[in-house]
């Protein structure tokens, strides 16, 4: 009779030990789906910034003049969007810092902007995330938008 109820305790135990690993996996594979959940919606979130953006300044360009002033929402990964004079067809970088190096994110052509007065003197200009937001200011001057940061 001991050796029926040391079999008993065997499968339990056996149970037991499978059960756990089943909720182990089930426990990781669902912090893997959330991970790439909220990767994709940072992803998503950066690209409607772009078109956002791009949006404005087309509406500005139609104008007969204009100006105006938007915030947009960013990820805490992004830490500033740059605008660049070089000679590819894009003029928007989304910068992330990591590894204490600026690591590009994404590229992105804004249409109908003056980059060399967006840019100032130099071929590049950044403007940081702060707070999860972006101030930016677009004027139209002589057919283009020019693009500035809003200072708070």
């Amino acid at each position: 009779m001991k050796m029926k109820h040391k079999k008993a305790q065997m499968k339990l135990s056996f149970g037991m030990i499978f059960s756990i690993i089943l909720i182990i996996f089930f426990l990781a594979f669902a912090f893997w789906g959330i991970k790439n959940l909220l990767e994709t919606k940072e992803e998503v979130q950066i690209k409607q910034f772009a078109d956002k953006l791009n949006d404005h300044v087309d509406e500005i360009w139609r104008s007969t003049s204009g100006y105006r002033e938007y915030s947009y929402s960013l990820p805490d990964k992004v830490n500033k969007i740059c605008f660049f004079n070089d000679d590819s067809k894009d003029n928007l970088k989304v910068i992330q810092k990591k590894d204490n190096r600026d690591v590009v994110i994404g590229r992105y052509k804004i249409k109908h902007i003056n980059i060399e007065k967006t840019t100032g003197s130099g071929n590049e200009k950044c403007i940081e995330n702060k707070d999860k937001e972006i101030n930016l200011i677009l004027k139209k001057q002589q057919a283009l938008v020019i693009i500035n940061e809003k200072k708070i």
